[in-house]
């Protein structure tokens, strides 16, 4: 599952959760946060050096770090996810290159890659006088890139 199912509450996760960071961002910490808070046990993996680790500029890198860490989740970082075989996790350490299988688990949550948001877009396009796609709409991104083109849209009107 991923984590919007998770978040709308369209899934039950298990007891015991891996969610796999692939975004970097606040959809894996926050989704990791309400799932601890829920009193699950919670293991976010991450091929990168931090779980969260674009969190930096919003300097939300260090709080959310200790959010986690007082609710209990645990980390594997530098861990390339290959394979999901049914509850376990396959794939390698980033530097070491030893092949490890992490699990099992009850669920698996992954926050990686997002759609367009851009029905409205579409259902609108041809019958108002002017229409921009800007963030999400575009490509699923961060908010800086939503705000660029928000100004450049709102230039142009």
């Amino acid at each position: 599952m991923n984590v919007w199912q998770v978040l709308n509450g369209e899934v039950e996760p298990g007891e015991h959760v891996a969610l796999i960071d692939y975004d970097g961002h606040h959809q894996a910490t926050a989704t990791a946060e309400t799932l601890a808070d829920g009193g699950l046990r919670v293991h976010v993996v991450t091929s990168s050096l931090f779980v969260g680790s674009d969190l930096g500029p919003s300097q939300d890198l260090y709080l959310s770090r200790q959010r986690l860490l007082q609710r209990g989740v645990t980390f594997t970082t530098d861990f390339a996810v290959m394979e999901i075989k049914g509850t376990e996790i396959h794939g390698f350490n980033v530097y070491s290159n030893e092949w490890d299988v992490l699990g099992p688990y009850d669920t698996v949550v992954t926050a990686m890659g997002n759609d367009a948001h851009d029905s409205l877009y579409f259902a609108l396009k041809g019958k108002v006088p002017e229409l921009y796609r800007v963030g999400d709409c575009v490509a699923p991104r961060k908010v800086d890139m939503a705000i660029l083109e928000g100004y450049a849209a709102g230039k142009r009107v």
